[in-house]
């Protein structure tokens, strides 16, 4: 899917945030830290995906390779934040996307 979009991940720092639990307050409280040092900052996760300021409605924790791939593609972003599921990493659902930094919560 990345390629549709011409590898949108390439051009932004990505970070991966999973676990079995926390990732939605980590990635929020990512997002606020990054923010106040004058970064611009999406986040795609399990209540809301938040690209280039504005919110839409969330469907999964972790969306469908070709959402994922679009929102990537949609922001202008220095970085953006994805909540990264089980269900979303054996499902092909993060295919295409390269991670700058990744971080497991057990």
């Amino acid at each position: 899917m990345g390629k549709i979009f011409r590898d949108p991940s390439k051009n932004k720092v990505v970070i991966g945030v999973t676990g079995t639990n926390g990732k939605t307050t980590v990635s929020h409280l990512l997002k606020f830290l990054l923010e106040q040092h004058g970064m611009s900052c999406g986040l795609i996760g399990t209540i809301k995906n938040t690209i280039n300021g504005v919110d839409t409605a969330s469907i999964n924790t972790t969306p469908s390779s070709l959402v994922m791939n679009e929102l990537l593609s949609n922001s202008n972003d220095d970085v953006v934040i994805l909540e990264v599921s089980s269900h979303g990493l054996t499902q092909y659902r993060l295919e295409g996307v390269e991670f700058d930094y990744c971080n497991s919560l057990i």
